[in-house]
């Protein structure tokens, strides 16, 4: 459509909304989503603008191996994890983020690139690395979201009741 969309703002002035492309990406709080529902912008996102920068800080860093450890749970793992619960990527593309996310990280720490993904995601009790898997934490993220808003008069928990609704019939 050619018509403009005009909303008046906080002041009283009208202002024209942006257009975007169906399949184009749009920045808001850390997360990039497209009208058409896709997440490439926000993989592309992730992976270039915050992986990289850090995959090429710690490569070049002369930390002890425990220090990359801590560093990657409370910088990187939370840079990432913050954006998941208001995501929905698929498998491959949490695949792509995960691959990214351990390309230097596991040698920086001492650990073989080959090690079984059970045992990088694994909890410690368990002998694993506790490492971020960007699929389960976002399925996780949506699970705390579902159960903490399903049962509240919240926007969010009016929403749930409205799609649960309408899936019944």
């Amino acid at each position: 459509m050619d018509e403009e969309i005009i909303l008046e703002d906080e002041n009283g002035k009208n202002c024209t909304i942006k257009r975007l492309e169906i399949h184009q990406g749009f920045k808001g709080l850390g997360v990039i989503t497209a009208p058409d529902g896709n997440w490439k912008d926000h993989v592309k996102y992730l992976i270039d603008e915050k992986i990289k920068p850090w995959n090429k800080s710690i490569q070049t860093s002369y930390r002890k191996r425990k220090d990359v450890y801590r560093a990657a749970f409370t910088s990187i793992f939370k840079k990432i994890d913050y954006t998941l619960s208001a995501t929905y990527m698929d498998t491959k593309q949490c695949k792509a983020i995960n691959t990214e996310l351990h390309k230097n990280f596991l040698p920086k720490i001492g650990i073989d690139v080959h090690l079984p993904l059970v045992y990088r995601y694994a909890p410690k009790k368990f002998q694993g690395l506790n490492s971020l898997n960007a699929e389960n934490k976002q399925f996780i993220e949506k699970m705390k979201m579902f159960l903490t808003h399903a049962s509240t008069d919240t926007q969010l928990g009016k929403s749930i009741h409205l799609i649960l609704e309408a899936m019944h019939f």
